[in-house]
């Protein structure tokens, strides 16, 4: 399998972004020292087209150019960067945050199908994020929208078990994130403040890795040498045994004002939007046979989808991975490829990476 024409480029982007000229439409994070400083490499789509050799790799060019471009909104000031794909239509019309233009020059508005956003983990989520989101939505008019990791599941994580440091520190760094009872009415406030925000959409729960935590700390029973969390844990934990997905189980119990405006997806679940198919109902953090994900795999699996998992935003083909709406998780430290990116599904399957900025903005 040939390699994606931006890890070819990686190494020219130095402490910048690039924009590589290349048929294919893809897209990958590089790690840097600053924070919420992205260093990006993009490769364009093509505008014109060609007659592919009956060959093996003229079938694969055919199959992966795009016909598209990049758009590039620059802040002179501060050289701060805002860019999204734009791929067009066979008439030669495109879509750009919420427009269709046309090539005799009409604009006319188009609601997106649907909104993936970066993994969220209520607790963490930075207010930018949250607030650039939340204007996104609103702006483009969206009535779906989904993303991963709703719930951190920091109050009994298995991967600070055993970490003093957590335990003595956590009530005064965290404290909406002392205990389980407390994370789990952190998320049903947090969910209520996006619903509230965003009264006219319904929100797509995906269930990924970090929800899932909490099964585990339940099937390992880690919960009997854990006073502070004990009788919670026995609640959720009758709901576990009867099948029930211990989160939705709470929030539903709790907070009952969400009800309707909520959409709690099963790793099962399969919820394909616009005429491309597009799978957006899988978080991206497992792979085939029990594997690890990665885009190659997901593209085998998948095909055409948005995923999330990695905070880390890349685009291989049809894979499309959204970033993170929390920069600052406790475990990160050094180097950082995450980034603040959401993607915008339009009806025709065409996609952009929506990137936000500290401050919230997510265009100029």
């Amino acid at each position: 399998m040939a390699a994606q024409p931006c890890q070819i480029a990686k190494r020219l982007a130095n402490q910048y972004n690039l924009i590589v000229a290349h048929p294919k439409q893809d897209m990958i994070s590089l790690p840097t020292i600053h924070k919420n400083k992205p260093r990006t490499v993009i490769s364009t789509g093509v505008l014109t087209t060609r007659k592919y050799p009956k060959t093996a790799s003229g079938f694969k060019g055919e199959l992966d150019a795009i016909v598209g471009g990049v758009i590039l909104e620059i802040e002179t000031k501060t050289n701060k960067v805002f860019w999204r794909f734009v791929q067009s239509n066979h008439d030669g019309s495109f879509y750009d945050i919420g427009k269709h233009y046309t090539p005799d020059g009409e604009v006319k508005s188009i609601i997106p199908d649907y909104l993936y956003i970066g993994d969220t983990h209520p607790g963490f989520t930075e207010e930018s994020a949250f607030q650039g989101t939340v204007d996104m939505a609103r702006s483009l008019k969206i009535k779906e929208m989904g993303g991963g990791d709703w719930f951190d599941a920091y109050s009994i994580s298995h991967h600070h078990k055993n970490n003093i440091n957590v335990k003595v520190h956590k009530q005064e760094r965290y404290d909406k994130l002392r205990t389980l009872k407390d994370e789990l009415n952190n998320l049903g406030e947090e969910l209520t403040r996006w619903t509230d925000e965003l009264p006219n959409i319904v929100i797509d729960i995906i269930q990924s890795n970090h929800n899932e935590h909490l099964d585990r700390y339940l099937y390992e029973q880690r919960f009997f040498d854990d006073a502070l969390n004990y009788r919670t844990s026995l609640e959720l934990a009758a709901a576990y045994l009867d099948d029930l997905n211990p989160i939705k189980y709470w929030v539903e119990k709790h907070y009952p004002n969400l009800n309707g405006k909520i959409n709690w997806l099963t790793r099962d679940t399969i919820k394909r939007v616009s005429k491309k198919n597009i799978l957006v109902s899988q978080h991206g953090d497992r792979g085939p046979n029990g594997s690890k994900s990665s885009n190659e795999n997901a593209e085998w699996s998948f095909q055409d989808c948005v995923l999330g998992h990695t905070h880390s935003p890349s685009v291989l083909r049809g894979v499309f991975r959204v970033g993170t709406l929390a920069l600052n998780m406790e475990y990160l430290s050094g180097p950082s490829s995450w980034q603040v990116m959401n993607c915008i599904i339009y009806p025709n399957g065409a996609r952009q990476m929506i990137w936000i900025d500290e401050k919230g903005r997510w265009h100029l």
